[in-house]
């Protein structure tokens, strides 16, 4: 059996249904779009909904890591995770992330390139999305965490304080360039913020 490399083809993340359930689905395949193998994965095993929402290439050459969320079969809470996968399609972690009784989804996933080498490294994940902020405000969510998944920091981001009532959601992020002496880049993300009831 061949062991794929990252160079060939292309991967994609999705989600499938499967019997009550959802299932993170991702496809990889050749140069022409022939289909190098599919999987299916179930994040917590316990048959929850799971969705895929985008996935990435791991800089050393040993995989794929995947962001997504999981809406629980109890309604809540909703956990933003990373699934790490090999380049044959293994599992090699899978983590959920979010607080007890929260909504936190994650949309966009980056490697990092580069660190301040404490509390930072090159190869970090990081996630961007939405969370259910303090006060019951739906904010812009990051979250980073070392390339074996434990927290280093995860951050709301809300317009106009703490009781503004604006639904504020990140959909895609990138590291910045190190500039001067600085040794580790800045995280922007995007996305787009609504009222209630407005655009």
């Amino acid at each position: 059996m061949k062991n794929y490399t990252q160079t060939d083809g292309y991967i994609a993340v999705g989600n499938t249904a499967v019997g009550q359930s959802n299932d993170v689905y991702v496809v990889r395949t050749d140069n022409a779009g022939a289909t190098i193998w599919e999987k299916t994965y179930d994040i917590t095993g316990n048959n929850d909904y799971d969705f895929g929402a985008s996935i990435i290439e791991l800089a050393d050459g040993s995989g794929f890591a995947i962001t997504g969320y999981v809406v629980y079969n109890s309604g809540t809470p909703v956990d933003g995770y990373i699934l790490k996968i090999d380049c044959e399609g293994g599992i090699v972690w899978s983590n959920t992330y979010g607080r007890p009784l929260g909504q936190d989804q994650g949309f966009d996933i980056i490697e990092t390139a580069s660190g301040n080498m404490t509390t930072t490294n090159p190869g970090d994940l990081v996630v961007c999305g939405v969370s259910d902020g303090i006060n019951g405000t739906i904010d812009g969510w990051l979250l980073r965490v070392t390339a074996n998944g434990a927290i280093i920091w995860a951050q709301d981001y809300q317009i106009g304080g703490q009781f503004d009532v604006r639904h504020d959601v990140f959909e895609s992020l990138t590291e910045l360039m190190p500039t001067g002496t600085n040794t580790t880049g800045d995280i922007m993300a995007v996305g787009h913020t609504r009222m209630d009831g407005g655009g």
